[in-house]
């Protein structure tokens, strides 16, 4: 089960603020300090600096990633077989994503669903370290092994693969897989003639 892989107390996020419009960065380097509106039906609470500038120790989600899971959670985009299969535009992608790094809220439901699953591909696929870490690997690979084995030594394995994981990925971990799970669970009732993204 989902909770149980990634099943350490800080994984847990509570329904919680959605960034509100932040100023662009002042300094290259220095991520610019955002505000939020609550707001009940945002799934994870996002983070206090720009996406861009993303910090494995920071324990919260970026604010990218938060907008894109919380868009692509929608039971509309959750049932749509083909939206991490049909390439958005390039272009609009990038843009977005370059308004996020700057520190801006751009409005995901001006650019579609296509636009927004390749935002968020194309914000993972940027990130100068993969979020379950080198130095990680063999934990990985091992832990994977013995999940094909089954029971509560493959539970643990994937278990301590993320306990070693720095809070801010451990987060961001736990959103992807609560989106995969809800597509899966969306696309579990769908016809069978079509091709799953899961």
């Amino acid at each position: 089960e989902m909770h149980s892989v990634t099943g350490v107390q800080t994984c847990a996020l509570p329904i919680s603020a959605r960034a509100s419009q932040q100023q662009k960065a002042q300094h290259q380097h220095q991520p610019p300090p955002a505000s939020s509106s609550a707001q009940s039906n945002a799934p994870f609470a996002p983070s206090s600096s720009a996406s861009g500038y993303f910090n494995p120790n920071d324990a919260s989600v970026p604010t990218c990633v938060a907008a894109c899971v919380q868009y692509l959670s929608r039971e509309e985009e959750a049932t749509n077989l083909l939206v991490f299969q049909e390439q958005g535009d390039p272009n609009v992608i990038q843009e977005t994503k370059a308004q996020f790094d700057a520190g801006m809220s751009p409005d995901l439901y001006q650019i579609g669903s296509h636009n927004v699953a390749g935002l968020l591909w194309l914000w993972f696929h940027d990130l100068p370290e993969p979020l379950l870490e080198h130095r990680l690997r063999d934990r990985w690979l091992a832990a994977g092994a013995a999940a094909n084995e089954g029971g509560h030594r493959a539970l643990q394995a994937l278990k301590d693969c993320v306990t070693m994981l720095p809070a801010g990925s451990r987060l961001v971990l736990h959103a992807l897989l609560e989106l995969l799970a809800t597509i899966h669970t969306y696309q579990g009732a769908a016809p069978r003639d079509r091709k799953s993204v899961v």
